[in-house]
């Protein structure tokens, strides 16, 4: 290939004229004139790119190759092998789409059992291409899925290198993934096939890995219909993720996926899908390798089942996380306080005492000077998720802190002092909008705890809560200005997992859960405008309005004043 591109105007015209030369049919039992057409079609298929504008492959397709692959005498299976080959070399540089399904029926009938298994491996790699090119259309191929998934599992059952049954299982795990939410209707012929090969695979961890990944695709497609896979994948999931089984070590990362695909496609839970967890948390206390699918997983549990994950398995999750941390970097923190968040977003009654512990300990992280700036907005946005639920909580934290080690109490003032400025300084320092509208929420709520540092610090709230403002802020058709945070019903999903590298963007029922809790986030339910105002409108009633607007509203700038008021 070095020497064609090197002297490329000196080649393709010799080679051009070889090929062009050697359209004739050979006759198969004369295995010297195969080898030299198999040489020449060898040629024919590396230098796709470079002749594609010179020979018409479409012609060839039609008429020589259809030829070729019929003949089943001598040693016409060297030729099929090297044909098939060379159509997955052209297919994707120069194919006509109309001759699609001309293909697909060739590649159904070169995987025949009665082929020689060479020429069947070599379309498996072709069928590979073929749904792997641009031009690939999902509705031109669903026909084709039942004899081409029947034909690939007797080719499983055939081979015997464990590599061969890795690379047929791989395409037809891509087949699935490829064709998304349309395999629905045909999810029971592909699934009859794998529990037999699970078991036959006992001894090969890597098999079992792409049986697992196929699973995988398969529950993505089939979405609610996953459920009634419940008694063939909990066992499954259950080997690959229990550390007691040695095989887990190999399946752990494939299971894992597994299993957030399954709880994320559910429409509601089961009791074996929650059995799971009692595998899942020791796996993610013996290592951290996957703790990010591990959390996602949990997460994925406290949406489809918030009273029993948090129930049963509350204290043992937050013991879990809260050591973790310990040992963790940046990123690993971040997904622990995501987490947590989602549990406060819940809402549930029995999360406070299983908060307080992990609130004192992140306002301790977030006055201790802290630079990072994803955890520190991580902190802050569990902290102002807490306070809008339930200020009296924060309250209560704030002054279990200001219990020392040593027994001593510090000034309740100064602790609260410092939490504050603290907030303030980060705050300045986070882009996000939503992020600052929360953070800005939490510091309005504040401001009717009657507490001496909130009001002291009066200036300093109301103008990074306006500066908030002007970041969301939209003005609307009418001239008057609107929260662009809400969320309305018909908004689009919130969603964590994006299928980047999939035709389809899966749409399931995790999906579905994360945005019905998105509508009642207040970032996305509350306007922080009016919010503001009925704070600010308490707060004059609290202390009365002469020291209101001569002790609070004096202090703040004039500038400030004037943009709050354009908003209100």
């Amino acid at each position: 290939m070095s020497l064609f591109h090197e002297f490329r105007e000196l080649l393709t015209p010799r080679l051009a004229a070889t090929i062009e030369s050697n359209r004739e049919f050979v006759d198969p039992n004369n295995l010297e004139a195969v080898l030299k057409k198999d040489a020449i079609y060898n040629a024919f298929g590396l230098t796709a790119f470079e002749m594609f504008d010179i020979i018409n492959f479409d012609d060839w397709f039609n008429t020589t190759l259809r030829q070729e692959l019929m003949e089943s005498h001598g040693h016409s299976r060297v030729l099929k092998r090297r044909v098939a080959w060379l159509i997955g070399q052209w297919l994707t540089v120069r194919l006509n789409p109309e001759y699609r399904p001309e293909l697909y029926n060739i590649l159904i009938g070169l995987l025949n059992p009665e082929q020689d298994m060479a020429v069947r491996l070599a379309a498996t790699s072709t069928l590979r291409c073929a749904i792997d090119d641009f031009d690939f259309s999902s509705e031109h191929f669903i026909e084709y899925l039942e004899p081409m998934a029947f034909s690939l599992y007797k080719l499983l059952v055939s081979v015997r290198e464990c590599d061969t049954k890795l690379n047929v299982l791989h395409v037809m795990s891509f087949m699935v993934e490829r064709l998304g939410p349309m395999v629905e209707p045909y999810f029971d012929s592909l699934l009859q096939y794998l529990p037999k090969l699970w078991t036959d695979s006992d001894d090969h961890h890597m098999l079992r890995c792409a049986i697992i990944s196929t699973l995988t695709q398969i529950v993505r497609a089939i979405r609610t219909k996953s459920a009634e896979l419940t008694p063939f994948l909990v066992p499954i999931i259950r080997y690959s993720v229990d550390i007691k089984e040695k095989a887990y070590i190999y399946l752990q990362e494939d299971g894992l996926e597994l299993l957030l695909s399954y709880i994320e496609s559910c429409a509601t839970y089961n009791d074996d899908m929650l059995s799971l967890i009692n595998y899942l948390l020791p796996l993610l206390d013996y290592s951290t390798e996957h703790l990010k699918t591990g959390l996602m997983i949990l997460e994925a549990y406290v949406l489809i089942a918030p009273d029993r994950v948090i129930t049963e398995y509350g204290t043992q999750l937050f013991s879990l996380t809260t050591s973790l941390m310990n040992d963790l970097k940046d990123e690993g923190i971040v997904c622990i306080l995501s987490l947590y968040e989602t549990i406060i977003k819940v809402n549930l009654p029995q999360t406070i005492e299983l908060m307080m512990a992990v609130l004192g300990q992140n306002l301790k992280c977030l006055c201790s000077g802290e630079i990072g700036l994803a955890v520190n907005s991580c902190r802050l946005s569990l902290i102002s998720r807490v306070i809008l639920n339930d200020p009296s909580i924060f309250i209560k934290v704030v002054e279990h802190l200001c219990m020392t080690e040593n027994g001593n109490l510090m000034n309740f003032d100064n602790v609260l002092n410092r939490i504050i400025e603290v907030w303030l300084e980060r705050m300045n320092q986070i882009v996000q909008n939503d992020r600052r509208k929360l953070l800005g929420l939490a510091l309005a709520s504040l401001l009717t705890c009657q507490k001496k540092p909130i009001l002291e610090l009066f200036k300093e709230i109301i103008t990074v809560c306006v500066e908030t403002l002007n970041d969301i802020m939209r003005k609307t058709d009418d001239g008057l200005y609107a929260d662009s945070m809400l969320m309305t019903d018909d908004c689009s999903n919130v969603s964590s997992r994006a299928n980047s590298e999939c035709e389809y963007q899966y749409e399931t029922e995790h999906n579905e859960r994360q945005r019905c809790l998105s509508l009642k986030d207040p970032v996305h339910c509350i306007p922080f405008h009016k919010y503001l105002q009925s704070q600010l409108l308490a707060l004059q009633n609290q202390i009365g309005e002469q020291q209101f607007q001569g002790v609070l509203i004096s202090k703040v700038d004039s500038d400030i004043l004037e943009q709050l008021y354009l908003y209100m």
